[in-house]
């Protein structure tokens, strides 16, 4: 859910300073787009924190216990 602190404006709020340049850097580094680094950081934040199944892990059968 987005916040505004303006309601006047409909634009998202900028990130902060140097965040996109640190993250463009190390994108960079390991040969990604800025959009793919991005994607990878919040799959693996899913991932970690049991939000989302990793699409590497073998999905169980139903009711299995895991």
């Amino acid at each position: 859910m987005h916040r505004c602190t303006d309601n006047s404006r409909n634009e998202p709020d900028s990130p902060p300073a140097g965040l996109l340049e640190a993250l463009e850097k190390w994108a960079d580094d390991e040969l990604r787009s800025l959009n793919g680094q991005i994607e990878w950081i919040l799959r693996r934040a899913l991932v970690e924190r049991k939000r989302l199944k990793d699409r590497d892990e073998p999905a169980q059968p139903p009711g299995a216990e895991g």
